[in-house]
């Protein structure tokens, strides 16, 4: 029982109308898995339609999600490559947290009620050069199977 699969984000979001998502593409030289401008349509086709617009910019790499498996037990593959996809973009991500917010957003699922993340050491040291806050989340199954070895 455990982590059974994990998805990493990185999302930078301007602090002011004049700080772009497209400023940040420029900045990093890498294409967002999707992105959006102050003021635009709202994202929620439903405030959208209540005339709503973005608060903010926000730019946004996905990482593919990836299961845990005999290779990757704790499942953290979406995490790890994340890392070391931006860490050697620290500096640029250093400068850009002066105007963004930068969040490594990570989520998972577990086939548990108790779980927890397992980040080794050097994705740690790696998560630690881009300027980012980590936010996570666990969706933990509300009825695991029943242990066989209790009944």
């Amino acid at each position: 029982m455990a982590v059974t699969s994990v998805q990493a984000s990185l999302i930078i979001r301007g602090l002011d109308p004049t700080k772009t998502a497209a400023a940040v593409t420029a900045a990093l030289g890498i294409e967002p898995t999707r992105s959006h401008e102050f003021g635009e349509p709202h994202q929620s086709p439903s405030l959208a339609a209540q005339g709503k617009t973005t608060p903010s910019s926000s730019w946004t790499f996905d990482e593919p999600r990836t299961e845990a498996s005999e290779g990757d037990f704790h499942g953290m593959r979406s995490l790890v490559t994340l890392t070391e996809r931006f860490a050697p973009h620290s500096a640029t991500l250093a400068e850009l947290s002066q105007h963004y917010d930068i969040i490594v957003d990570l989520w998972g699922h577990s086939d548990s009620t108790q779980v927890g993340w397992v980040i080794r050491e050097e994705t740690m040291r790696l998560l630690g050069t881009m300027s980012a806050t980590l936010f996570h989340t666990i969706y933990a199954d509300p009825d695991p199977d029943p242990d066989p070895e209790q009944e």
